[in-house]
């Protein structure tokens, strides 16, 4: 039987199409998508040096890291995988997305926790669950990117007090969600954490740390939302602190910060020697928010009830759909997806199954 692809609407901004990396991917995806089609079964794919490999056991991301090298891409359909013991290979990995409402075509990819050594640097993760933590360790892990990612853990710069991330640079960590990202033994410069769902940032206290940056972030109840946290540039992002948690202060124990168009559900200006400038305080999330709730909830959106109120540095609207890169409500990776499919009931004449797709990718 052959399947016939009667309509494939792609969605793309033009810089997605202009952008040669993204032209690679954009193709990829395609192919991808192709696959999927005509097979009932969904393959873990690796694309090695212009070959794509397949892999459909048990252990499918598992053989796929085994196989790759340095430089490939793998990617994960929507469906649960074991993730290799260490990431120790630079690599981009992509999944299909961690939102349920905005998989239903595809189903969200989910993995085990990741630890990622040295030899991982350079990689991207984007568009998966993670069913536990990320952590990094060894000597010196750097320009390592996490985009769209749904972490149920943190995002950890060190794995025990023995095997820390000694030098950690140029971390990105941008458009997730996760309970927290957590410095704690490392020494960070160059991380760039923006436009997440959090409940904290915390133990980047290293004396040696260089540039760290927490912008259009919602931070939303912990005991401590900024803890620990010394010589960061903390601006545009919103904390959103209710409940039990308003007896502790959204910052704690943080000292040299600057803390700029901010808006906070308390008054957090305390003891710490922090600079302080353009700050919201006292401010209700209840009302802030078009609709809230003190936990992190799918159904959330956060978006500002009166964003022309609240202009951050970058000139548009603090928490996260502002900043250099605002959150995207559908989540989706930026490689294509399938956002919507309908297969015919019957088989025609000539063999075929009429199949209509719309795909969507964004930058």
């Amino acid at each position: 039987m052959e399947f016939e692809v009667h309509q494939v609407e792609d969605v793309l901004t033009k810089n997605l199409i202009n952008n040669t990396d993204m032209k690679r991917l954009f193709t990829l995806g395609l192919f991808l998508l192709s696959v999927t089609l005509m097979s009932a079964q969904q393959k873990v794919a690796l694309q090695s040096n212009g070959a794509t490999t397949f892999f459909n056991s048990a252990s499918a991301f598992v053989d796929a890291y085994n196989a790759a090298v340095d430089g490939d891409t793998i990617y994960l359909p929507g469906l649960q995988y074991n993730s290799p013991a260490t990431i120790q290979k630079r690599l981009a990995v992509f999944g299909t997305g961690y939102h349920p409402e905005n998989t239903e075509a595809t189903g969200r990819t989910r993995i085990g926790a990741i630890l990622i050594r040295d030899g991982g640097s350079g990689s991207h993760f984007e568009g998966m669950y993670v069913e536990g933590s990320i952590k990094l360790a060894g000597a010196l892990v750097q320009d390592i990117t996490f985009k769209r990612m749904h972490v149920s853990g943190n995002i950890e710069l060190f794995r025990a007090s023995n095997d820390a991330c000694q030098d950690c640079r140029n971390i990105t960590v941008q458009e997730c969600v996760a309970q927290a990202i957590v410095g704690i033994y490392a020494k960070a410069d160059g991380v760039e954490i923006s436009n997440s769902i959090l409940k904290q940032v915390s133990y980047f206290n290293n004396p040696d740390n260089g540039l760290v940056r927490v912008a259009n972030n919602v931070i939303v109840d912990s005991y401590y939302n900024i803890y620990y946290l010394n010589n960061a540039m903390i601006e545009n992002n919103v904390f959103a602190r209710t409940n039990s948690s308003t007896s502790y202060s959204s910052v704690a124990v943080s000292h040299g910060n600057m803390f700029r168009h901010n808006v906070f559900s308390d008054n957090p200006v305390g003891p710490e020697i922090n600079t302080w400038s353009d700050n919201w305080v006292n401010i209700d999330p209840n009302t802030f928010f078009v609709a809230y709730t003190p936990t992190y909830a799918y159904e959330n959106n956060y978006q500002l009830a009166a964003p022309a109120s609240y202009t951050g540095s970058t000139g548009n609207e603090v928490g996260l759909f502002g900043g250099y890169m605002p959150f995207k409500l559908n989540t989706r990776p930026s490689i294509p997806q399938i956002i919507q499919q309908q297969v015919a009931g019957e088989v025609g004449a000539a063999g075929t199954l009429q199949v209509d797709i719309q795909v969507e990718a964004q930058q």
